[in-house]
Order: C-alpha cells, then sequence, then structure tokens
C-alpha cells in the first residue's frame, strides 16, 4: 500500500471521536493523529502509530509544559498495545482509504485494458452523429471519439487503432464534415499518433 500525503477524513467521523473534548484537546489529538499518518511506514506496519512515550506526545503537540492539562482527554483516544499508540479514527479513515484505493485501481485496470482493433472491413460501416452537439467528433478506424480528450485517452490506448499509413479521419463539426488522410503509427508502449500525411502535424 503507498503512503498517503493527504488524508481526507470523514466529517462525522472526527466529530464523533472528539465529542465532548475541550479545544485545547483537540488539537492536541488532531496534531497526534498527523504526526502518526507522517511517520507512518505502510509497507512495514499496516496502520499508523506513535510510541507511548507521553514526553514524546506533549513534544509533538507543542505541549512539553502544560501535556498534563489535556492528557485525560486525549490519551483515551488512543490504544496502547506493545509500546505503541494506535488511534481506532485514524484506522477506519485508512481502511476507507484503502477500499477507495482498491476500486480506483480496479477502474483504472479496466479501462486500461488492451482493446481489439476493429477490422479494415468494418471501417467503412460507422453511423455519423446526427447532431455533435456543438462539439467535434472524430471517426477513425472504426471508432467514434466524442471530443479532443476522446481521441487523447483513445490513443493511449493498446489495440485502439493499427498502424495504418493512409488512414481517412473525418472530423465532424457543427457545421461540417471534413476528410482527411492521416499516417496511425504505434509507440513502442502501445500508444499511437496520428499525423496528416499532407504537412505532418499531429492531429491534436
Amino acid at each position: 500500500m503507498r503512503k498517503p500525503n493527504a488524508i481526507y477524513f470523514r466529517f462525522s467521523s472526527f466529530i464523533a471521536d472528539t465529542s465532548g473534548m475541550t479545544l485545547a484537546a483537540v488539537g492536541a489529538h488532531m496534531l497526534l493523529c498527523a504526526y502518526m499518518l507522517q511517520r507512518w511506514q505502510p509497507e512495514q506496519d499496516p496502520f499508523p502509530f506513535l510510541p507511548d512515550d507521553e514526553k514524546l506526545l506533549a513534544k509533538l503537540c507543542n505541549r512539553t509544559k502544560t501535556w498534563h492539562r489535556v492528557r485525560e482527554e486525549v490519551l483515551p483516544k488512543f490504544n496502547k498495545q506493545d509500546g505503541k499508540l494506535t488511534s481506532p479514527w485514524v484506522n477506519d479513515e485508512v481502511r476507507h482509504l484503502t477500499e477507495h484505493w482498491k476500486k480506483d485501481g480496479a477502474k483504472k485496470e479496466k479501462s486500461a485494458k488492451q482493446l481489439t482493433p476493429v477490422p479494415k472491413t468494418e471501417w467503412g460501416k460507422i453511423k455519423f452523429e446526427k447532431d455533435p452537439k456543438g462539439q467535434t467528433v472524430y471517426y477513425l478506424q472504426g471508432r467514434r471519439m466524442v471530443g479532443d480528450e476522446a481521441f487523447r485517452k483513445m490513443c493511449k490506448r493498446r489495440g485502439a487503432f493499427v498502424y495504418d499509413r493512409s488512414s481517412s479521419l473525418y472530423v465532424q463539426t457543427p457545421d461540417r464534415m471534413s476528410e482527411k488522410t492521416v499516417l496511425v503509427n504505434e509507440a513502442p508502449d502501445g500508444s499511437f499518433t496520428v499525423n496528416y500525411v499532407q504537412g505532418g502535424q499531429n492531429v491534436l
């Protein structure tokens, strides 16, 4: 698991965890949780922790002389085991973040799967948009891409196109349809570049 440089905690969880605490204790609690996350090494420990050392805790929350004023409120918010302090609230947020990363990773993996090129016999059978609705629509090798960003993303997909020195690129705007001959070239990483045959410049 990668180490986060930020964590977007749920307000409801934080409010419930700090309910009844004074403002000073909430601040100390928040600082200790922040240091806990900053020092965390996910490859070594599944959850963040701090050493069970009150001198260190007082120093981390800037209360070396006034730690005694907040300790009774702050320490019960942490679990002690084997010389370590862990936060149930932080652990819950880490679990939530991990689940989010797994779902996000699954989506990216799904979107990154290799495509199968459209057979050349099907290139001329694509249906054109009746109304582009203000967007530019690209048609290339049997694929339809609505907007520049969709075209760029498709060019990054393995198997989206095939190498061809004279493919027809149709560009549809709200007022006209144009056809250009393009060179479709495949890069070593599986992505594609599309250049006009006349002039050689990139389409996007």
